[in-house]
């Protein structure tokens, strides 16, 4: 059996606090050329990489939150670099993104998006809106989905990636939604990897 080298990739960001974080570089090592069954430390050079790397896949959305209303509004804006799952086999792309608000760990409602058709980078601009009162604000959380839509021959939507965006998170998850709490009212946009 012909296996391809596993890669790991270590990437070295630039923190941004409102908008994408930059790639300043990377450094790639092949993992057969080393024993990591035992303690190692390696070093190496990082090289320059200014652009995101294109099989990342990633959403963007925007987040605010009007505590007179008790009101949490998501708004997908456009995603990009999203795979078509090798199932589907030359078929297109149908995405759409299930929304799910999590509560005490809880998932409590769900809505989602219309299907954009044909595109690895589609564009939604829709906006969902969850009831959630400030008494839960710091145990909530919004769980996003993308899917593939099913086809004739393969009847179950297919996962495609997701992302949970909440102050028990860690990284760009929490701060976006740290953010949000934190100007109440202001949209606040942000984009998040999805795996």
């Amino acid at each position: 059996m012909n296996c391809s080298p596993r890669t790991l990739v270590l990437q070295v960001f630039d923190y941004d606090r409102f908008s994408r974080n930059d790639v300043i570089g990377e450094v790639t090592m092949v993992m057969s050329e080393f024993d990591v069954a035992n303690s190692v430390e390696i070093w190496g050079e990082i090289t320059r990489n200014k652009k995101p790397r294109e099989d990342i896949q990633e959403i963007l959305v925007s987040l605010s939150y009007l505590p007179s209303a008790e009101r949490l509004t998501v708004v997908l804006l456009k995603a990009r670099n999203l795979l078509v799952p090798q199932c589907k086999g030359n078929s297109e792309l149908q995405a759409f993104v299930k929304v799910y608000l999590i509560v005490n760990g809880k998932r409590t409602k769900k809505k989602k998006t219309a299907v954009k058709k044909g595109s690895s980078s589609p564009v939604w601009n829709e906006a969902l809106t969850f009831t959630l009162s400030a008494n839960n604000i710091a145990n909530a959380a919004i769980e996003i989905s993308i899917f593939d839509q099913g086809t004739d021959i393969i009847v179950n939507n297919i996962l495609i990636g997701i992302c949970t965006i909440g102050p028990k998170e860690s990284g760009p998850e929490k701060d976006h939604w740290i953010d949000m709490t934190q100007s109440p009212r202001k949209a606040i946009a942000c984009w998040h990897t999805v795996r």
